[in-house]
């Protein structure tokens, strides 16, 4: 993921599988090189939908 830039679709699938997988949101924070608070955005709503 580039920061500055909003998370493709691709992405978001990537980080939900990895949550399901059992990562904590820090391994896939540091995974996907962003932070922990923009994992738990896209995880938020990614669970929304």
């Amino acid at each position: 993921m580039n920061s500055g830039k909003p998370a493709s679709e691709q992405d978001r699938n990537r980080i939900v599988r990895l949550r399901e997988a059992g990562l904590s949101i820090r391994q896939i924070a540091h995974e996907q090189r962003c932070t922990t608070k923009t994992v738990q955005k896209i995880l938020g709503t990614a669970l929304a939908k």
